[in-house]
């Protein structure tokens, strides 16, 4: 690997076209955080926040068998997992609720080791955290 590669640094926002997605694309866009990538993935087409040729935007329905898990390679330094099927429509359609709530949790947040390669830090509004995680929470 050479000294460029070494610098790359990805960070993914799964649920990057909702509403706090978008909030925290754009303060990361603002900030001193050093990252290569802002990739944000979402259901349906995600926008970037703003113009930032470190944004790419992927349409990706995370429930699908390996999408979840192709989104992390060597490159992702931190997830933060925002996809969520929230208040009454989870209700209304548990098994949805279900699938995206809990089973691309689970999925996202297996050893990250078995995932891939990646020394990602874990970032997710689910809780209790495995304590391999990373968390705001903490």
């Amino acid at each position: 690997m050479n000294e460029s590669e070494d610098n790359e640094m990805q960070i993914i926002i799964t649920g990057g076209g909702g509403f706090l997605g978008q909030k925290l694309a754009r303060a990361l866009l603002q900030s001193t955080q050093p990252f290569t990538e802002l990739l944000l993935v979402d259901i349906q087409q995600p926008q970037a926040p703003m113009a930032d040729p470190r944004v790419r935007c992927l349409q990706a329905d995370l429930t699908e068998a390996g999408v979840a898990e192709s989104l992390i390679t060597e490159r992702t330094a931190v997830v933060y997992h925002l996809a969520a099927i929230v208040s009454s429509h989870a209700e209304q359609d548990f098994d949805l609720g279900w699938k995206v709530n809990l089973d691309t949790t689970r999925t996202l947040t297996n050893d990250p080791a078995s995932v891939s390669s990646s020394p990602a830090r874990w970032r997710s509004t689910a809780a209790p955290c495995p304590p391999w995680w990373t968390t705001a929470l903490r």
